[in-house]
């Protein structure tokens, strides 16, 4: 009886060496899966990293686009005001033109509303001398017809 107990232990021995190497066994398939899992993560990560590359240098280029658009925007102001400029001399300079062709036609205007105020003066004097004619040329004729009935009260007397 003595070989049981020891038969016994080597039964649970066998028993809890099948059970550790059971378990052993479940280790390596979760360390297996642990290194697919890393093997997975490290393709996820070194995607990551080109995603963020690619972002990286989305940003670049989008910061090369602001600093051009800036740029052109500058240009486009500095052209617009150079353009306004020119625009604004021109427009002064017809202005100009256009108010001094106004002071001359007012310079005409007064010139010739002073010539038709002397023309008008010349037309009433005129007027003036030719009713004064008129007048004497009456007496005349008045003068004339009775000097003529007086001849012809002579001749027939």
């Amino acid at each position: 009886m003595g070989d049981d107990p020891i038969l016994a232990a080597l039964a649970r021995l066998e028993t809890g060496l099948g059970a550790a190497r059971a378990d052993m066994t479940d280790l390596r398939a979760d360390m297996t899966d642990l290194r697919a899992d890393m093997t997975n993560l490290r393709a996820d990560m070194t995607d990551l990293r080109a995603d963020m590359t690619d972002l990286h240098a989305d940003m670049t280029n989008l910061r090369t686009d602001m600093t051009n658009l800036r740029t052109d925007m500058t240009n486009l102001r500095v052209d617009f005001l150079e353009e306004l400029g020119g625009t604004r001399g021109v427009l002064v300079a017809r202005l100009d033109r256009l108010q001094a062709r106004i002071d001359q036609l007012q310079e005409e205007c007064f010139v010739a509303f002073a010539q038709g105020e002397t023309v008008r003066r010349h037309s009433d004097n005129t007027r003036a001398e030719t009713r004064g004619l008129a007048e004497e040329v009456s007496a005349l004729v008045r003068q004339m017809r009775m000097l003529r009935t007086r001849i012809d009260g002579i001749e027939g007397s």
